[in-house]
């Protein structure tokens, strides 16, 4: 057990330190496209268990660093995911991100040509200032 929490220690720190530079990390929510509903793992043979096939979501419940994720387009006209991490206690940044991500309007008659989602500039300066004022207090 001990060995556990010595690793989620180091985790936490790693992401600590990641965040001194970033504001956000951005990752795909999960690392392959959309399943069957009702099935609980995508390939039992691949991914046996949830977290298998989870491997960049469930790490942050662990260092308890806020996360969402927001639609952002189709790969072979099944929905993706990019998933917004912050640093702990980020919250109002996560969700300034999520409002500001804007999904490209897919083309006329095909939902599923979709491009990824946008974020515009002025939306990732106001989170760079808003860390900075954060710091300054």
């Amino acid at each position: 057990m001990q060995a556990a929490y010595a690793d989620l220690r180091t985790l936490s720190q790693t992401m600590h330190a990641f965040h001194r530079d970033y504001d956000l990390l951005l990752t795909p929510t999960v690392p392959i496209t959309a399943f069957a509903a009702g099935v609980d793992t995508p390939d039992a043979t691949r991914f046996p268990q949830w977290f298998d096939w989870t491997p960049l979501t469930w790490p942050f419940n662990l260092t308890r660093q806020p996360a969402a994720s927001v639609p952002c387009g189709f790969v072979e006209r099944l929905p993706i995911g990019l998933q917004i991490v912050g640093p702990m206690f980020a919250e109002p940044n996560i969700l300034r991100a999520t409002a500001s991500s804007r999904p490209v309007p897919p083309v006329r008659g095909r939902p599923w040509a979709m491009a990824p989602c946008e974020f515009p500039l002025e939306a990732t300066r106001h989170i760079s200032t808003q860390r900075l004022s954060l710091a300054k207090k």
